[in-house]
């Protein structure tokens, strides 16, 4: 939003969203060919299908893109939850949300969905998936917690949002008071994750519920880093403060991260150290940050580029592949429809929605609160 206080969260957003297409499409996609083989169902891209340079030149980076791209997203949320909070009741602010995503969700999950049946139509496969997961999927928040496998890769950063969301909701007053115990939510949270972790490796706790719970509390602690530069945009704290409360929730966040069941992939702790390192750059500097019409399209589209791009654009490219298209050109056309399937979703759902939401969620607005000038989010 030109001239708002918070455009470079709105830039953030869009230029994440486009990291992590292009992670998947110009990485994930060559790099992990029998992976996403898998995923989709179709025969495992053969070797004679030569590698794109670029691709072999990002995988000689040190920063993973989609690690860094989803730890934008977190941040930026962490940093705008707090607004929505001061506008609406607690729960006007959870149907808000809800309506915004499930409608949006559902249609971009429905699009892979169907991919997947192409997919395995066309390679003389058949659907691997229960109807009543497929089901489940649909309603976010439930497959993690039913031990549901996870159909398009993506759903996990949607449940550990919608956790965020309710977290936020419990603390609803001291966020919209600028209070620090606000903070004592992360606090709380890393406190029963460490337990959790010494009691999965001491043999005291099992189960899969125990494992969502500290899986998905690593990131709840992390998003709260957003919080406290929210504070800090609030002017109820210094710099100085939120750098402290911002520190602290990272070293916990990598704590539990080294110290949990998926210490195997401790590595990526370092993207997510540079998305907050770009984060806070943007934050102390938000004219360094551009902001062009292409930016804040891609920032419009980005919730429903991000819930499709992933199995459809997988097919689409391994279609055009096994039809003798160069690697390159495909990747530019399955990029291209991409962005468009995400503007015509945007446009046609994500927006009406979103108009719903605020329209149900209307009678719930917070008394006397000034709407704070802020991207949606």
């Amino acid at each position: 939003m030109p001239g708002g206080k918070v455009v470079f969260a709105n830039s953030l957003r869009g230029m994440a969203a486009l990291i992590v297409v292009f992670s998947h499409y110009f990485a994930v996609f060559w790099l992990a060919r029998p992976v996403v083989a898998e995923f989709i169902q179709a025969a495992p891209l053969p070797a004679t299908v030569e590698t794109p340079a670029i691709v072999q030149l990002i995988s000689y980076s040190p920063v993973n893109l989609g690690a860094f791209g989803v730890a934008l997203f977190f941040l930026i949320s962490g940093f705008v939850v707090p607004f929505s909070l001061t506008k609406r009741a607690t729960s006007g602010f959870l149907l808000g949300r809800l309506v915004r995503l499930a409608p949006t969700y559902a249609c971009g999950f429905g699009l892979c969905v169907a991919a997947i049946a192409l997919s395995a139509w066309f390679y003389g496969r058949g659907f691997p998936y229960a109807a009543e997961d497929v089901l489940l999927h649909f309603v976010i928040g439930l497959r993690d917690v039913l031990n549901v496998p996870n159909i398009d890769g993506i759903i996990w950063t949607l449940e550990i949002e919608v956790k965020f969301y309710l977290l936020c909701a419990l603390v609803a007053p001291w966020l919209r008071r600028v209070e620090a115990r606000a903070f004592l939510a992360p606090l709380a949270v890393a406190l029963v994750c460490a337990v959790a972790n010494w009691g999965i490796r001491s043999g005291l706790l099992a189960g899969h519920l125990v494992h969502v719970l500290v899986f998905s509390g690593q990131f709840l602690v992390f998003m709260f880093i957003g919080v406290a530069a929210h504070f800090v945009h609030r002017g109820q704290w210094s710099r100085r403060q939120g750098a402290l409360a911002g520190l602290a929730c990272f070293l916990a966040f990598a704590a539990l991260w080294a110290g949990g069941a998926h210490s195997d992939s401790a590595w990526q702790i370092g993207s997510y150290a540079t998305a907050v390192a770009v984060f806070v750059l943007a934050f102390a500097r938000p004219n360094w940050v551009p902001d062009t019409r292409v930016i804040r399209f891609l920032a419009d589209i980005s919730y429903p580029l991000y819930v499709m791009h992933g199995l459809a654009g997988y097919v689409t490219l391994r279609l055009l592949l096994h039809g003798g298209a160069w690697p390159m050109p495909a990747l530019a056309l399955t990029t291209a429809l991409a962005l468009g399937v995400a503007w015509g979703l945007h446009r046609w759902v994500e927006a009406p929605s979103q108009r719903l939401g605020q329209s149900l969620a209307r009678g719930a607005s917070m008394p006397g609160r000034r709407a704070a000038a802020l991207p949606p989010g």
